[in-house]
């Protein structure tokens, strides 16, 4: 009997039980050059990233929200720079408001 083939949005993740909560990452997406070039620094917040999405597209993400998680400013700056410029994520609204996260949108301009 064949498994039946489900598609997944690069940004899918499930959302049934926030503890147990999983992320969805395409096997193209993790072979790919982009993401092979990524330090293990920009990895490790696009996957905080994405759990924090719970399945959306676009989010709220902010500083704070990364320190809770040990990463120190400096990484984070160092992260959302090689992220944004290597096609994985979009800035849609850069927030100057504390308690108030950009706003970024997962991409697929990484394939190109």
């Amino acid at each position: 009997m064949k498994r039946k083939s489900k598609t997944f949005k690069d940004y899918e993740c499930n959302t049934n039980n926030l503890l147990d909560n999983y992320i969805v990452m395409t096997k193209s997406m993790l072979l790919s050059e982009n993401w092979l070039s990524l330090t293990y620094s920009a990895r490790d917040v696009y996957m905080k990233m994405k759990l924090w999405s719970m399945g959306n597209s676009s989010f709220d993400y902010s500083y704070k929200l990364a320190q809770k998680e040990g990463i120190t400013s400096a990484t984070y700056k160092r992260a959302i720079k090689e992220l944004t410029t290597k096609g994985f994520i979009e800035i849609i609204r850069i927030s100057r408001t504390p308690g108030i996260g950009t706003k970024y949108k997962f991409s697929n301009k990484w394939k190109l």
